[in-house]
């Protein structure tokens, strides 16, 4: 296994005790063992890697521009500024100790010419898409510890399986036999494709870290954020009533998900909350726990699901083309009648438009769905006016 515990062992063992992230530890032993040291025990498994990726990192400024009105495409931005941001505080930290212990062998030149962002974001491509955490007992690397710890791991030849969200596998590393064990819960049939189980991961995420899409993801959703402002009225009272409903995080800082299938209860609950007046929250505060996750009077919910409606509608309006755009250039790819891309390009149009058309199939249900929704609660209204 490669991971933070074989780097304490190598002649990079000072860096493991400066104040770094995993995932820059991992990526700067891993420049050191693909493209410095020609002894590395992991030499067979690195020279089959992959030369460059297709994940965010290795899209185009014109094909990040094709995920517009996408959360990837800001995900992107931030995340290509971020690396470089990253590297930029490694070079400054960590590359003058790497020049200092790798001197005796190595010129300066030479290893500046190595530690470069393109070889920090093919190391960084190997982590997300190769790497597995593994619980691993603290003994085996530290004797005067006896503790548990997760660390992500290269583990060479497993990291060749594709993925499957409904493969019935699992793995773990077995501290009696010192080895790294897959072990499969269903039938393969002689000759076929084994698969791995990455994990209910959604085509966000495998675009951004994995460089690969499925055409049909049962896991896609659209991320929506709707947090509470601190300078609404009552914001405290507000808050304290979502933290009852277990909606505290949601109110700051995570987003919710959004499926084809299904309206989120947790999403028309936090809005519901949101929309009480000071009157309605001195009646609830001290009312039934939960409350929200029912309609808590006609007005309300209105209020409720026009806004959100209008939210997603302003989301599908972000996007420069419509579904059925995306639907037909895509099965025009899919049936080779286009033939002006090749090789990297083509294979990042296909994602691109792959997870625009899921993005938008989910917006367009979720409208549907709450004008569904709020039919009925506007009959009602109309009918009380004329009352």
């Amino acid at each position: 296994l490669l991971n933070v515990h074989t780097m304490a062992q190598s002649v990079l063992r000072d860096l493991v005790s400066l104040p770094l992230r995993e995932d820059d530890c991992l990526a700067w032993f891993l420049i050191y063992e693909r493209f410095v040291n020609p002894q590395s025990k992991w030499k067979r498994h690195l020279d089959v890697m992959p030369q460059a990726f297709h994940n965010i990192l290795y899209f185009t400024e014109d094909e990040i521009n094709m995920l517009q009105g996408s959360n990837v495409y800001y995900v992107a931005l931030q995340l290509k500024q971020q690396v470089a941001s990253d590297f930029g505080e490694l070079q400054r930290t960590l590359l003058p100790t790497t020049l200092r212990l790798l001197h005796a062998d190595h010129s300066a030149d030479a290893l500046v010419r190595v530690f470069t962002i393109e070889n920090y974001k093919w190391a960084l491509s190997v982590i997300w898409s190769r790497f597995v955490s593994i619980a691993i007992h603290a003994t085996a690397a530290d004797d005067d510890d006896d503790t548990t710890a997760a660390v992500k791991s290269m583990v060479p030849v497993f990291d060749m399986f594709n993925h499957d969200p409904f493969a019935q596998m699992s793995h773990g590393f077995d501290p009696t036999t010192n080895s790294f064990v897959l072990r499969s819960h269903q039938h393969w049939p002689a000759g076929s494709q084994v698969y791995m189980n990455y994990g209910a991961l959604p085509n966000h995420k495998l675009l951004t870290l994995y460089g690969f899409v499925l055409p049909s993801n049962p896991f896609d959703v659209v991320e929506l954020w709707a947090p509470m402002h601190e300078d609404v009225p009552s914001y405290d009272r507000k808050l304290a009533l979502l933290t009852a409903h277990g909606l505290a995080e949601h109110a700051t800082s995570t987003p919710f998900d959004l499926y084809s299938d299904s309206v989120n209860d947790e999403l028309l609950a936090s809005l519901r909350i949101q929309r009480l007046s000071d009157t309605e929250l001195s009646q609830f505060e001290s009312g039934t726990p939960h409350f929200a996750f029912e309609p808590i009077h006609d007005d309300n919910e209105k209020d409720t699901l026009t806004a959100l409606i209008y939210a997603l509608q302003q989301m599908l309006a972000a996007f420069p083309t419509a579904v059925e755009d995306d639907e037909a250039e895509l099965a025009a790819r899919q049936e080779g009648d286009d033939e002006q891309e090749t090789g990297d390009e083509a294979s990042h149009h296909v994602m691109a438009l792959h997870l625009r058309v899921s993005d938008k199939r989910i917006l367009h249900a979720q409208i549907d769905m709450l004008q569904e929704l709020l039919l009925p609660v506007l009959a009602r209204l109309n009918l009380a006016s004329q009352d």
